[in-house]
């Protein structure tokens, strides 16, 4: 499945662990921030109303519906 993200920036693992309430904050007004992890995105940070959008709009794939049958 691929998602499109809105615009955001990255930033590594260990610049997040130290500011993580500031990331949270930025998610909280639309931000998405992807965390890399040895320059690699590993996850991503998105506020709950995006969040609760993707849900919304998720479609499983035909795979994904026959695996649970």
């Amino acid at each position: 499945m691929t998602i499109f993200l809105k615009e955001g920036f990255m930033a590594a693992l260990y610049d997040v662990k130290a500011k993580f309430s500031e990331y949270v904050t930025m998610a909280e007004n639309g931000g998405v921030i992807e965390i890399t992890k040895h320059g690699r995105t590993s996850a991503v940070i998105i506020g709950i109303d995006e969040y609760n959008n993707l849900k919304k709009n998720y479609k499983p794939s035909f795979v994904e519906q026959v695996n649970k049958m």
